[in-house]
């Protein structure tokens, strides 16, 4: 296992634009995370032209293992 701090650029696209529901989805995803050592490092909202995504997550681990148990 390495020491390693893992860091992910995550691209996430809205099938529906049901906000309140994916901001709920996202606290879910972020405490699971958080159970395996992940956080959200920080978030922008795109500003929706065609093609970007909703939103850009940078996803932190400790560890390559950390990612794959999560």
């Amino acid at each position: 296992m390495s020491d390693s701090r893992i860091a992910l650029i995550v691209s996430l696209w809205l099938k529906q634009p049901d906000i309140a529901a994916f901001e709920a989805f996202e606290r879910e995803a972020a405490a699971v995370m958080a159970r395996h050592g992940g956080r959200i490092e920080s978030v922008v909202r795109c500003s929706g032209a065609a093609g970007e995504p909703f939103e850009v997550h940078v996803v932190t681990f400790p560890h390559a293992a950390a990612l794959a148990a999560y």
